[in-house]
């Protein structure tokens, strides 16, 4: 019972009878038990593009070998090494990197093993890229929502704009402006806004993390209703529809309206005065808990005198919420 090293030896069985006596030997060897003297932590999470180290170690009296597997398998990606004392290293971690690693220590006579979750760590926006990263502008990856939330995504970072603070930037399919004719229902024009590299729920996550966010939008009319009747309106991220315009307040239409400016008063848009003049409305939308726009709609364009342009500017973001 309770076996130590200093059982080890030789032992000798004897059985005895009348007719006489036999025998029978074993020869005893008791090794230490394989078990880890260094391993690495449950969880780890390292900063993108910074080099992880994961030591591994384990002692018997039998020589034990270490190997290591990647979300239960011995294929470690790119740039990911095991050096002479066994410690995996993972050279400037990338998202992809991020997994389950298992430690296995193995001797002729056990295994052992032990396992650890990395997470892969990227700025949350362009703010913190300036900060920890670069004051260059450029193309980097960020993470708003952590390393646990949506998946990073590649923008542009701004460093110079709005004071130099750090604006992420994402554009879309649809940023040149676009004639609008021959749709004359309320709304019967409609334009899926497809953005670049990012869906709309990792957007979320960035102007959840963002102090503020801003979208260009603007419409040009001649003969074409904008709000009267809801011909023109937009979605948004969520879906939603939205009726006020670039430069006015949710609640209200378009930014002529809230100044008492537009071209006929008693409608809140300069296209609601529906003449063959070339009118506009538009600004920027800052209301971030709508952003970005997902959808646009217009209407009252299908008569040979009615047309208009849309123009939809790149997702902007800025400050740390």
């Amino acid at each position: 019972m309770n076996v130590t090293t200093d059982d080890s030896g030789s032992y000798l069985c004897s059985a005895t009878n009348i007719w006489g006596t036999t025998s029978s030997s074993v020869q005893l060897r008791v090794y230490t038990a394989l078990k880890f003297i260094e391993k690495p932590p449950s969880t780890v999470i390292v900063n993108a593009n910074e080099t992880l180290r994961l030591a591994c170690t384990a002692k018997s009296d039998l020589l034990p070998t270490i190997s290591w597997l990647f979300n239960g398998g011995p294929s470690l990606n790119q740039g990911t090494t095991i050096d002479a004392s066994q410690d995996l290293i993972i050279l400037s971690a990338k998202f992809d990197d991020g997994g389950n690693y298992t430690c296995s220590a193995t001797n002729s006579l056990s295994s052992i093993h032990t396992n650890v979750a990395v997470f892969v760590k990227y700025p949350e926006t362009c703010n913190k890229v300036k900060t920890d990263i670069s004051v260059m502008s450029g193309d980097y990856v960020i993470d708003p929502d952590g390393v646990q939330g949506e998946n990073p995504f590649a923008v542009y970072c701004n460093m110079s704009d709005k004071g130099g603070v750090g604006v992420t930037v994402v554009g879309h399919d649809s940023e040149n402006r676009t004639l609008v004719n021959g749709s004359e229902g309320a709304g019967s024009y409609q334009l899926d806004i497809h953005y670049i590299g990012a869906t709309f729920s990792q957007l979320k996550g960035l102007t959840e993390a963002s102090k503020s966010c801003e979208q260009f939008i603007k419409f040009e009319c001649r003969s074409a209703l904008l709000s009267k009747n809801d011909h023109g309106y937009w979605l948004s991220r969520d879906g939603e529809k939205m009726t006020y315009w670039g430069g006015a307040i949710y609640g209200n239409r378009c930014a002529c309206g809230m100044n008492n400016s537009c071209a006929d008063r008693q409608w809140p848009c300069n296209c609601d005065k529906n003449d063959q003049i070339w009118r506009e409305d538009g600004g920027l939308l800052t209301n971030k808990s709508h952003l970005p726009v997902s959808q646009l709609r217009f209407g009252d364009t299908g008569d040979a005198d009615e047309e208009g342009y849309h123009t939809l500017g790149k997702l902007k973001c800025y400050g740390i919420n």
